[in-house]
């Protein structure tokens, strides 16, 4: 998961501050084929390394027909190089992330190139990649039900792989499948408090 804020400063240009919250993680004593004696402990929550991302808009749906903006990310070394949580030193991140909404259905597709100081830990080398996200979102309407709550249905495929050898080494191509049903809880009457907005999500990777 991850903590997420976002503020606009003019109407072409936000920034948000990312922090990502690791909430459980394990291991095995040992490694096959990378280790030969036991693994020290490892923490099994905290926070990962904060992230800064600036969002200029380049196009607008209503002028343009699609949505398109910039988005130079920086990422600070906060959560430490141990554990899982992070890099061991600043990471940029310029990523493209263009989208398109026609009637309930909404497309969009990321694009990034992570550039990073390269480390090799054990028999994984952590080094400059591209990282792409492409996802689809469905709202149905129901028109039989005056009050009934919003759904949306997300698909999203995320993965990437590392520059200098595109889709070479199997621990260099992440790849994850996500399926989610959101639901707005606002119509009902007792989540209708003043100010308030209740969602219910239902995640599957």
């Amino acid at each position: 998961g991850a903590l997420f804020g976002a503020f606009g400063i003019m109407p072409r240009l936000q920034v948000g501050l990312e922090v990502p919250l690791i909430m459980y993680q394990n291991r095995g004593d040992t490694i096959p084929g990378a280790t030969t004696g036991e693994l020290r402990s490892l923490a099994s929550y905290g926070f990962g390394d904060l992230r800064v991302v600036p969002k200029v808009q380049v196009l607008f749906l209503d002028r343009h027909g699609v949505d398109v903006a910039v988005m130079p990310s920086l990422t600070l070394p906060s959560g430490g190089s141990t554990n899982y949580r992070g890099d061991t030193g600043v990471a940029f991140t310029p990523e493209l992330a263009a989208s398109r909404s026609v009637g309930p259905l909404r497309a969009a597709l990321n694009l990034a190139y992570v550039l990073r100081k390269n480390v090799t830990v054990l028999n994984q080398r952590v080094e400059d990649e591209v990282l792409f996200r492409a996802g689809v979102a469905y709202r149905p309407t129901f028109a039989m039900l005056a009050r009934a709550p919003a759904l949306q249905l997300d698909a999203m495929l995320s993965g990437g792989f590392a520059a200098s050898a595109a889709f070479k080494r199997s621990n260099q191509t992440p790849l994850e499948l996500l399926l989610q049903a959101n639901v707005d809880l606002a119509p009902l009457p007792l989540l209708a408090f003043v100010g308030s907005r209740w969602y219910l999500s239902v995640v599957f990777t």
